[in-house]
């Protein structure tokens, strides 16, 4: 049986993708890789999606309209959403003000080195990328939790 792969994503999407190709040729890897906190571009995704890549977007979404392309990029059935706990707190760019877009978040927690970012805020990310692909946050989390038992072979 195989399993998925994980790999993050940050600002190196070129060098990754070549990394990608050579470790599993051009066809890719079954069930998929997952590419972790995907903040490549937008035009990178259709050579990721070639290798069988699911993209797990953050909430970099908030923040970086590049980043928010290239979720709405990206195809529907490899989208996943993920914090990036503990790095990436939620904000929006106007105003910093953390998970502003979801009042049904909890407030921030910090430690000695300031605030936390936590699983909690997941629904900030949720409603983030529902308001980027304009769809709604439900029909988000239904493609989000089935991409996930794909791609990681969860049984239904």
């Amino acid at each position: 049986m195989q399993t998925h792969g994980y790999r993050h994503v940050e600002w190196c999407a070129g060098a990754i993708l070549e990394v990608l190709q050579r470790e599993f040729g051009k066809s890719g890897h079954l069930p998929g890789l997952v590419l972790h906190s995907y903040c490549g571009s937008p035009e990178m995704v259709a050579a990721f999606v070639k290798l069988h890549c699911y993209f797990s977007f953050s909430a970099s979404i908030l923040r970086f309209p590049k980043h928010a392309a290239a979720l709405r990029a990206a195809p529907r059935d490899r989208l996943l959403l993920e914090t990036d706990s503990p790095d990436q707190l939620p904000q929006l760019p106007d105003n910093g003000l953390v998970c502003g877009i979801c009042a049904a978040v909890p407030q921030v927690r910090n430690d000695d080195e300031g605030a936390l970012n936590e699983p909690a805020f997941l629904p900030a990310i949720l409603a983030g990328a529902a308001a980027a692909l304009d769809i709604s946050a439900e029909e988000v989390a239904a493609v989000v939790t089935e991409n996930a038992r794909r791609v990681f072979l969860f049984e239904s």
